[in-house]
C-alpha cells in the first residue's frame, strides 16, 4: 500500500502553522505592509490546511470506511503518525481528535493481532487524548481507553516492567469517566481503581513510575472532589438545590488519607514547575476542607502560589490559574459578607489585569485554560458592563481574528440596523422591551444595545479557543459538535447570577444563544425557543455569514461566495434561515454599496489597528 505523505509531515505542519500564528506585527509597519503580511499568512494557511486535510484521508479516512485495508505496513505508518503528535512524556497531543481517531483504528487492529506490546502504547495514547478532550467537552463520556487496561490485569505479572508503567498510568484516567453519573459512584470508582492500582504496583520489582502514576490520579481526583464541592456550595448561594450532593464528611477518612499520600510525595518526588504547584494547590485545598486551615489562611496561601511564576519561569500561569481560584473560592467558599467579597474580588482583579496582558501569549494548552479559568472567575464579582470591558481586553490578547470578526460582524450590523430603523422601525418593535417611539426617539440608545450584542455576540467561542483557532484541517464531527456550544456558553463565560438581569443584558444574551437559530425557529442551533429579541439576532445571523464569507484577510477558508451570491443566498431563505426584512435591507443599492466599503477598506483598517496597535475600538 502506497502513501503520498510521509507520516511525520503532520506534525510539521502543526508546528509552521503555529508559527504563522505567532507572526509579530509593529506599530512602525504600515497598514498596506500588514494587510499584505496577513493575506500572505493566510494563503500559506490555506495551503498547509490543504495538505493536512489530504495527509487525513490517506491515513485516517480509507482505513475509516474499510478497515480490512489496514495492513502491517500501513499500521506501522499510522503508528508513526501518531507517535509524531503524541508526547507521553508530557501528557499532551499536539491535535487530539485526529490523536484519537488514529488510537480507534490501531486498538481495533493490533487487538485482532494480538500485539499486547502496541495494544499498552496505544491505550496509554488514547487515555492522553480522551483527557485532553475532556476539556471541551463538559460531558466527554468516552474515556473507552483506560476501560481496555482492565483484560491485561490477570497476567499483570508477565509484563514487562515497561507495560506494566503504561498500563497503570493509563488506568488512573478510569476515574475521570463523565458517564459516572453520581459522586458516591465516583467515590466508589476511585476506591477500587486505587486498591486495583495498588494491587499492581506491588507485583513491580521497580515501583517508582507507578507510584509517581497513582500519586497524579490523587491530584486530579482531588481537583475533581473540589469542582463538585464548589459548584454545589454556588447552588446554595442561589438557593438553589446541589447538583452532586457532595458532603466532604462522608468521605472524611479517605480524603485524609489522600491529604496524608500528597504529602508524603511532595516531600519525595522532585516535580516539575507545573505540577509542583498542581500537588501544592491539592494539599491546601484537602486542608481548608477538611478544617485543618481557616479560609483566610487558604486565600493567604493561594496567594503566594502566584509569586512562583517568577521563581519558576512559567510565564504568567500560576497568577492565572491562582487568581481564578482566589476568585472562584471566595464567591462560593467565602465565610465573609457580600460586600467585603466584592472588595477583596475587585481589589484582586485590578491588581492582576495590567499584569495579566501584559504577560507573552503561549501558544499552550495550560495557558489557554489558565486564561478561561480566570475571565469566569471574574464575573462572579463584576457588573456585565464592567465585564464587558474585560472580555475584549482578553479577546483582543487571547485571539486577534475573532476580534477582527467581532469588529467587523458590529459594523455590519449596526449599518443594517440604522437602515432598518429609518425604513422599517416597526421591525425591531418588541426589542429589549422598546416600542415604536422609544426606537425613533432613542436611536443612539438602540444603536447602543446593538453595538454590545454584536460585540459579545461569540463570547461563547472562550471556552473553545483551541478548536476556534485550529483551522489547519477541516473540523472533526467531534469538534464541530462541539463547536455548535458556543452560543450557550455565554452562560458560562459570564456567570454571574447575582445581578438583576436587565432587559438590555437579556437582549446581549439572546442575541448571544440565537443568533445560529433559524429565523423560523426551525432549525439552526441550539435548539432552544426565539425570543421578543429575535430581529436583532436575525441582523448578527446576516452579518456574522456575511463577514466570514467575505473574508480574504485573516481567515484561511480561500475565495468564498461573491457578495451578489450572498445576498441571493439570504434572499432565497428569506422566512426560513434568515430573516426576509433583513435581507432586503441588505440587496438595496446603497446599502449594498456602504457594506462593500465596510467589508474591503474598513475590513483593512480593523486588522491594521489590532494588530499593529492592539487597539480596542468599539
Amino acid at each position: 500500500m502506497t502513501f503520498e505523505y510521509e507520516p511525520t509531515l503532520y506534525e510539521k505542519n502543526l508546528a509552521e502553522y503555529a508559527a504563522l500564528n505567532e507572526t509579530e506585527f509593529s506599530p512602525e509597519e504600515s497598514k498596506e505592509e500588514i494587510v499584505e503580511k496577513l493575506k500572505k499568512i493566510s494563503v500559506r494557511k490555506k495551503a498547509i490546511a490543504d495538505v493536512q486535510n489530504k495527509i487525513i484521508k490517506e491515513y485516517i479516512e480509507r482505513f475509516e470506511k474499510d478497515p480490512e485495508q489496514l495492513d502491517g505496513d500501513a499500521a506501522e505508518k499510522l503508528f508513526a503518525f501518531l507517535c509524531s503528535i503524541v508526547d507521553t512524556e508530557n501528557d499532551c497531543c499536539a491535535d487530539a481528535p485526529i490523536g484519537l481517531r488514529l488510537c480507534r483504528l490501531l486498538q481495533a487492529y493490533y487487538q485482532e493481532k494480538e500485539n499486547a506490546d502496541r495494544m499498552i502504547t496505544i491505550i496509554v495514547m488514547g487515555t492522553i487524548c480522551e483527557y485532553m478532550l475532556s476539556y471541551d467537552v463538559d460531558e466527554y463520556d468516552y474515556f473507552i481507553f483506560p476501560k481496555y487496561c482492565e483484560e491485561f490485569f490477570d497476567r499483570f505479572d508477565t509484563l514487562t516492567l515497561q507495560q506494566q508503567n503504561a498500563l497503570v498510568k493509563a488506568y488512573t484516567y478510569r476515574i475521570q469517566a463523565a458517564n459516572i453519573e453520581s459522586y458516591k459512584e465516583k467515590f466508589d470508582v476511585f476506591t477500587s481503581v486505587k486498591e486495583k492500582i495498588c494491587s499492581c504496583i506491588d507485583l513491580m520489582t521497580d515501583k517508582e513510575e507507578a507510584r509517581l502514576a497513582f500519586f497524579w490520579m490523587i491530584v486530579r481526583f482531588i481537583a475533581m472532589m473540589n469542582d463538585a464541592f464548589v459548584q454545589d456550595q454556588k447552588q446554595k448561594k442561589h438557593g438553589e438545590p446541589p447538583i452532586f450532593g457532595f458532603d466532604i464528611e462522608d468521605h472524611r477518612k479517605l480524603l485524609e488519607e489522600c491529604l496524608a499520600l500528597l504529602e508524603s510525595g511532595y516531600r519525595e518526588y522532585t516535580l516539575p514547575p507545573m505540577k509542583e504547584v498542581a500537588v501544592i494547590r491539592s494539599i491546601h485545598l484537602l486542608n481548608y476542607h477538611l478544617g485543618n486551615i481557616s479560609f483566610e489562611e487558604y486565600i493567604k496561601r493561594l496567594d503566594a502560589l502566584a509569586d512562583l511564576d517568577e521563581k519558576m519561569n512559567t510565564g504568567g500561569v500560576f497568577t492565572l490559574v491562582s487568581s481564578a481560584f482566589y476568585l472562584n473560592h471566595l464567591y462560593s467558599l467565602s465565610p465573609y459578607s457580600k460586600e467585603e467579597d466584592e472588595r477583596l474580588a475587585h481589589k484582586r482583579i485590578e491588581e492582576r489585569m495590567p499584569q495579566i496582558l501584559e504577560m507573552k501569549k503561549q501558544k499552550n494548552f495550560h495557558f489557554s485554560m489558565a486564561i478561561l479559568q480566570f475571565l469566569a472567575a471574574t464575573s462572579y464579582f463584576t457588573h456585565f458592563y464592567e465585564f464587558y470591558d474585560i472580555v475584549l481586553a482578553f479577546t483582543v490578547y487571547a485571539d486577534k481574528a475573532l476580534y477582527v470578526h467581532t469588529m467587523m460582524v458590529k459594523e455590519i450590523s449596526c449599518l443594517l440596523l440604522e437602515r432598518i430603523m429609518k425604513d422599517n422601525p416597526e421591525y425591531v418593535d418588541g426589542v429589549c422591551g422598546w416600542d415604536k417611539e422609544y426606537i425613533l426617539t432613542h436611536k443612539e440608545d438602540v444603536m447602543a444595545v446593538m453595538k454590545k450584542c454584536a460585540m459579545c455576540h461569540d463570547i461563547g467561542k472562550h471556552f473553545l479557543i483551541e478548536i476556534v483557532s485550529n483551522s489547519s484541517r477541516r473540523l472533526t464531527d467531534d469538534e464541530f459538535g462541539i463547536i455548535k456550544t458556543h452560543p450557550l456558553n455565554f452562560n458560562v463565560v459570564y456567570d454571574n447570577k447575582q445581578m438583576e438581569e436587565t432587559e438590555e443584558l437579556k437582549c446581549i444574551r439572546d442575541c448571544a444563544l440565537l443568533h445560529h437559530r433559524w429565523h423560523n425557529g426551525q432549525g439552526g442551533y441550539p435548539d432552544i425557543p426565539i425570543t421578543k429579541n429575535m430581529p436583532f439576532a436575525d441582523i448578527l445571523a446576516i452579518a456574522d455569514s456575511l463577514d466570514a464569507a467575505t473574508d480574504s484577510i485573516g481567515r484561511p477558508y480561500g475565495v468564498g461566495k461573491s457578495f451578489d451570491e450572498l445576498i441571493a443566498e439570504f434572499l432565497e431563505m428569506g422566512g426560513t434561515r434568515y430573516s426576509r426584512e433583513v435581507a432586503e435591507i441588505l440587496s438595496k443599492p446603497d446599502v449594498k454599496e456602504d457594506v462593500t466599503r465596510i467589508i474591503t477598506e474598513r475590513r483593512k483598517e480593523v486588522n491594521y489597528k489590532i494588530y499593529a496597535f492592539n487597539e480596542i475600538d468599539e
